[in-house]
């Protein structure tokens, strides 16, 4: 079994943390700054590791950026690439580090030295110590951190457990060179604060006496004979040949925490959801393993996921539209309308650009009327199912109206705005023969165009009788639509216009029966509200100022809780969720039907 200083600091915090993360390897989301510090730590590397005069081991000038060297691979072989802007930064970072002597090539230095030693029967601690100076009894650490605030001071660092560890490592080390203990050990944390308007570099250093390291010892031997056995307990739940088993596992027998302060150290424990009792270990596993790996699915073809696809061949037409009229191309030849012409499908009438829930389709998967965008269309007073026809010839909407003779009907245009189709051309008295000069004497054609206007009014009355007389084709029609126009007042489909059922919010509880119903979690919400701030801003979420990140990711649940529909969103305890969750949550609380929520949360 082996243990690392990071793993005892984490056992210390709370040991059901340390068996989840450590031992039974249940998987976490990793946090995007997690590769910052790890691409940081290489560049470090490669110029402490050349030699005085800058070069490395094949006597070629050091090359502190070679091609790759933005991209960090996880152990699950998850390749992360920061951005160009973090790159800045951290060329930024190494050369002040260098300026100012925080990093030196100092004789007799060891980069990233490993080390493994025994500390009880069985139970090994190891690890990775980034400058190693046994001569001077001094051993280095680089952090990265994204304010000066979060610094740690000289009293902190001497009670920090991970720089103890390597202070009894160099102790040992430097007993079992020369046969006597030295009198301390020099602790130095490199800091390197990622602040893209103002990034500094910073050193604190504190001196621990032997007498203090061996005291952390027994107490570090302590805890490695408890982990020892809790291993040995939970060594079942490992037995497996490809997926983990967890059904029999009972999280509420690990001892928790002693202060819930612990539970949002760090950005906050991912195992909240369990602690609580949102989640089961199983549910949880099964969750965070499809983030982590997202199966391809096949798409099953819907009328959504049509129109979806048409609204995207309307959009790249309209792109296309624009290009040549930006830039005209001469035709030698030009082909015929008819010939060149494709039928591109239109939305309905109805559908809403924005809507989130058909992605502005203005259909659901099942190929009916999206709800929201239904509702919305109702209020404005645009065209609703029921008042429109889609042809298939024309890819266009005909919308229903009581039209005149003269009225033309509307139709969905090619850039989706209702326009009126042409209306026929007007008909214009017959040109006057010159054979009726007599009829239009010189100077008096006024005389004749008001006889031809009464013959033409004549002959209209006329038609007007022959067409009274004879049964009318199209009354039927005319009856039959304004029916069916009737019928779309009647409460028979009143179902298209029934506002949808609003999303429940369940805080600190967790449905047992769904249905059909999707259930959806706050968290899951808040990481999507962070993708969006950080594709708006270009800046990684955790450095933004905290106050204005939440208002962000508030405005940003906000936009979303339009098309959750009838979903059932699960939220934390309050009393274990941080700053950021609680904002969501107190938003989701606005705007849900129905909220359940624990006694006392």
């Amino acid at each position: 079994m082996k243990i690392s200083p990071s793993q005892i600091a984490t056992k210390r915090d709370c040991l059901r943390k340390w068996l989840f993360e450590n031992f039974l390897r249940i998987p976490s989301v990793k946090k995007a700054y997690f590769a910052f510090g790890s691409i940081l730590h290489a560049v470090l590397e490669r110029w402490l590791l050349a030699d005085d005069n800058g070069r490395d081991r094949q006597g070629r000038a050091v090359n502190l950026y070679p091609y790759g060297w933005a991209a960090f691979t996880e152990r699950d072989g998850t390749e992360t690439t920061i951005s160009e802007e973090e790159q800045d930064l951290i060329k930024d970072l190494v050369q002040q580090a260098i300026e100012q002597g925080l990093v030196e090539r100092t004789p007799g230095r060891l980069i990233e030295e490993y080390y493994a030693r025994e500390v009880v029967d069985g139970v090994f601690i190891h690890g990775f110590m980034d400058m190693q100076l046994l001569e001077q009894l001094r051993v280095d650490d680089h952090k990265t951190t994204k304010s000066k605030r979060y610094i740690m001071s000289q009293n902190k660092l001497h009670g920090d457990i991970k720089m103890r560890c390597y202070a009894i490592e160099m102790a040992m080390r430097w007993f079992d060179l020369y046969n006597q203990q030295p009198d301390g050990i020099l602790m130095r944390l490199n800091y390197f604060v990622k602040d893209p308007l103002k990034p500094t570099v910073k050193k604190v250093q504190a001196n621990i006496a032997t007498e203090e390291l061996e005291g952390e010892w027994e107490r570090i031997c302590e805890d490695a004979e408890e982990m020892k056995l809790w291993g040995e307990k939970y060594k079942k739940f490992l037995d497996f040949d490809k997926v983990p088993n967890y059904t029999s596992l009972d999280h509420e027998e690990i001892p928790g925490p002693e202060s819930t302060d612990v539970c949002n150290k760090y950005g906050g424990c991912p195992y909240q959801n369990i602690c609580t009792g949102r989640e089961t270990v199983q549910q949880y596993f099964r969750r965070v393993d499809k983030i982590l790996h997202p199966k391809v699915i096949k798409e099953k073809k819907t009328m959504g996921s049509i129109f979806a696809s048409r609204l995207k061949e309307i959009k790249a037409a309209k792109g296309t539209a624009v290009a040549e009229k930006e830039e005209p191309q001469p035709e030698a030849h030009p082909a015929a309308p008819e010939e060149d012409s494709q039928v591109v499908a239109q939305p309905p009438p109805w559908a809403n650009e924005k809507c989130t829930k058909c992605g502005g389709s203005g259909l659901d998967e099942h190929g009916s009327a999206c709800a929201i965008c239904f509702k919305l269309a109702k209020q404005a007073g645009l065209p609703l199912p029921a008042d429109c026809r889609f042809d298939d010839a024309t890819g266009q909407w005909i919308i229903y109206q009581e039209t005149k003779d003269d009225e033309a009907i509307h139709v969905m245009g090619a850039d989706g705005k209702l326009k009126e189709a042409a209306a026929p051309p007007a008909e214009e008295p017959a040109a006057e023969e010159p054979a009726k000069d007599k009829l239009t004497p010189k100077g008096k054609g006024s005389n004749a165009l008001s006889a031809a206007k009464k013959l033409k009014q004549a002959q209209r009355k006329l038609e007007k009788e022959a067409e009274a007389s004879e049964p009318e084709p199209e009354k039927p029609k005319a009856t039959k639509a304004k029916a069916t126009k009737a019928k779309d007042k009647e409460p028979a489909n009143k179902n298209l216009g029934r506002p949808p059922m609003g999303f429940t919010l369940c805080i600190g509880v967790a449905p047992m029966r769904t249905g059909t119903r999707e259930v959806l979690y706050a968290e899951q919400l808040l990481d999507k509200a962070k993708e969006m701030i950080v594709a708006e801003l270009k800046q990684q979420y955790e450095e933004q100022d905290p106050f204005k990140r939440r208002d962000m990711a508030v405005l940003a649940v906000r936009s979303m809780t339009e098309g959750m529909g009838s979903a059932i969103i699960v939220a934390p305890n309050l009393n274990y969720a941080t700053q950021d969750l609680r904002a969501v949550v107190e938003e989701l609380k606005v705007h849900a039907q129905t909220v359940y929520a624990s006694i006392g949360y």
